[in-house]
């Protein structure tokens, strides 16, 4: 569910919020950090992002140098959200390079038409969409036939992968104010981390999880994705509340009007557009009726 009114509506954990890591050998440590690019973390993957962000802020701050960074922060008066401009890793991928003689197309097809089913598991409230569990099942299915075929070092490429994206994020977010995002990104974050930790016990399947898994949460911080939940969290909105209300016509009819419009901005590749059209319905819902 995605906050839409100045009461927060997510109770998820923040982005700015505590972030534990088991690190270190057989009694390893717990600690506890604040989001930030993992280039804090210790060992080879550490040294590998830490490089790559600094070379990255580098070429940032050189006026005479053209760069395009991998991830955008797309933010207008309504919902901030992320643009990627490097291929994050997905499942199709994973099946393209290394289940290529595997009939793989049910839960391939199943995770692509995933992104449009977000509807809510679980009861009014529920933090896990229906697109969620079917990206679950897909990946599990996916890495239990593909992982005997890949090496520590197949998931590793993945991994730095996600991370051309997952570094910049920080730097993106600074200073403002986006905590419809926080929760997601924090279990990217999460999920990254046990990606890694994984590949340092050698436990191929578990890490191809983890990373797919990271690489899920990213992508839903998309304007499409928000926008598909933003105009789900709308309909159902009107549906439950301001369907038989017969003083309210002239509203009623402004969000059916918008609601159309962000449909129709779905169906002509216009997302941001979309993102906007739904929340401006939830603004005039939540704003109706009070004096």
């Amino acid at each position: 569910m995605l906050p839409t009114s100045p009461a927060t509506r997510s109770s998820g954990p923040s982005f700015e919020g505590v972030h534990e890591q088991r690190r270190g050998g057989s009694g390893s440590l717990r600690r506890r950090r604040r989001f930030r690019a993992p280039s804090r973390r210790r060992g080879r993957g550490s040294l590998r992002i830490l490089t790559g962000l600094v070379v990255s802020l580098l070429l940032y701050g050189c006026d005479d140098l053209s760069t395009t960074d991998p991830v955008e922060l797309q933010s207008d008066e309504t919902l901030a959200s992320l643009q990627y401009h490097a291929d994050l890793p997905t499942l199709s991928q994973v099946v393209r390079l290394w289940g290529r003689d595997m009939d793989l197309s049910g839960p391939l097809g199943q995770w692509e038409g995933s992104w449009t089913d977000v509807g809510a598991v679980g009861g009014e409230g529920s933090e896990t969409s229906s697109g969620e569990v079917l990206r679950a099942e897909s990946r599990e299915a996916v890495a239990h036939l593909v992982a005997p075929r890949m090496t520590a070092e197949d998931v590793a490429s993945l991994l730095e992968q996600l991370d051309q994206a997952l570094t910049r994020i920080p730097r993106l977010l600074e200073g403002g104010s986006h905590a419809h995002l926080s929760p997601t990104l924090s279990l990217a974050l999460e999920e990254r981390d046990r990606s890694e930790a994984a590949l340092q016990g050698d436990e191929v399947r578990i890490a191809l999880l983890h990373v797919m898994t990271a690489a899920d949460r990213l992508r839903a911080t998309t304007p499409s994705t928000l926008a598909r939940e933003l105009l789900h969290e709308a309909e159902e909105t009107f549906r439950r509340v301001w369907g038989d209300d017969p003083y309210i016509e002239e509203e009623r009819r402004r969000v059916r009007r918008l609601l159309a419009g962000a449909e129709t901005a779905l169906d002509e590749q216009a997302p941001v557009l979309a993102l906007r059209r739904a929340w401006y319905a939830l603004r005039l819902m939540d704003g109706a009726g009070e004096p």
